[in-house]
């Protein structure tokens, strides 16, 4: 992707976090500040005593945008391998975009309900919709069909403590996993936006290759 082509909604995430730095170091730095975002990140980080959440509150980004600038992994514009402008895509894991990242954040401090609630939304707005599936809807509707098939006992999939919730899901219901299904063939189909957006012929094929992983693993023993 050249960089003409830049993920709109990418930049307007790094203007929101570098704005929220330019009011941090206003407001707390007394001798000059880090040049570096990953460097103001860390001093922030250290004001709150190691806190991403506390952070991200502050800066109103989410707390994996926060983990992304500490560890390095962002710190400028990306060459984005998702042509659609629904999301900040940096690979073709489920987790793999900013609007995945922050689904993941929602799920923090909900009761059980709320977050079998949230699962099932993320599947209910894909496989409601009509010819088109939104790119955005696609990336949540992966990402909780991942957490769901995660939860399965001896599940194949794992992901990794970096990208899952911090508080373990609840017992989820065998009708989720039946949500997730529907929801993530649609999201493999014509029309929808996730689908169809990459770039890379490679990219696509491996973006395909770990969403039909995930459909594996939600089949139950009476499917095979």
């Amino acid at each position: 992707m050249d960089d003409q082509h830049t993920n709109p909604a990418s930049a307007t995430l790094r203007r929101k976090l570098f704005d929220g730095l330019g009011r941090a170091e206003r407001a707390l730095f007394t001798r000059p500040a880090p040049k570096s975002a990953r460097a103001q990140i860390k001093f922030l980080l250290t004001r709150a005593k190691g806190s991403t959440t506390a952070v991200a509150e502050r800066l109103g980004v989410s707390r994996r945008t926060v983990e992304r600038y500490r560890s390095g992994a962002a710190t400028k514009p990306q060459k984005q391998p998702y042509q659609e402008p629904c999301m900040g895509t940096w690979g073709t894991g489920p987790f793999d975009s900013d609007l995945a990242a922050d689904f993941v954040d929602e799920l923090e401090g909900l009761t059980h309900q709320q977050v079998i609630d949230v699962l099932e939304r993320a599947f209910q707005r894909v496989t409601d919709s009509g010819e088109r599936v939104d790119g955005g809807d696609g990336a949540e509707a992966v990402a909780a069909g991942a957490l769901v098939a995660s939860a399965l006992p001896d599940s194949p999939i794992v992901i990794d403590p970096d990208d899952g919730p911090r508080e373990p899901l609840p017992e989820l219901p065998a009708s989720l996993r039946s949500s997730a299904r529907l929801a993530l063939d649609r999201v493999l189909q014509d029309g929808s936006e996730l689908a169809t957006g990459w770039v890379d012929s490679a990219d696509a094929a491996q973006w395909r290759q770990e969403v039909r992983q995930i459909l594996q693993a939600l089949e139950t023993p009476a499917d095979h």
